[in-house]
C-alpha cells in the first residue's frame, strides 16, 4: 500500500467496569468491524474481577486489543486516563488518533 493510501491509525480506549458480557461482545464486534481505519484498542478492566471476566477476556482476545486490569476501581476518568497513557506508550508515532468508548456503546 502506498503512503498516500495508508489508513489512519485510530486507537480506541475502552473502559469496562463489570459490563454485560453480551453487550461487551456486541461492542467489541462493532469496534473490530470498523473499516477505513487501522484500528487498535486498549481495554481497561476496572475493579475486582468477577466470574464473567474469564468470558470477557476471551471476547477481548485478539491481536488488535491490549487488555489492562486494575484491581482497585479507577472510575471512568481514571480508567480512561490509564488507557490513554498505555495507548500513547504503545502507539509509537505522532500520527495516531484516539477515541474513547464507553462500555455501553456499540459503533
Amino acid at each position: 500500500m502506498s503512503e498516500a493510501a495508508k489508513l489512519p491509525a485510530v486507537m480506541v480506549i475502552l473502559a469496562l467496569h463489570r459490563p454485560s458480557v453480551q453487550l461487551a461482545r456486541r461492542q467489541i464486534e462493532s469496534l473490530v468491524a470498523q473499516r477505513g481505519v487501522d484500528l487498535s484498542c486498549v481495554a481497561i478492566l476496572d475493579g475486582n474481577e468477577t466470574a464473567d471476566d474469564a468470558e470477557l477476556r476471551q471476547i477481548l482476545a485478539g491481536p488488535r486489543i491490549a487488555v489492562l486490569a486494575h484491581r482497585e476501581a479507577l472510575g471512568v476518568r481514571g480508567a480512561f486516563a490509564a488507557g490513554l497513557r498505555h495507548g500513547m506508550a504503545i502507539a509509537g508515532n505522532d500520527e495516531c488518533f484516539f477515541a474513547y468508548c464507553d462500555q455501553d456503546d456499540v459503533w
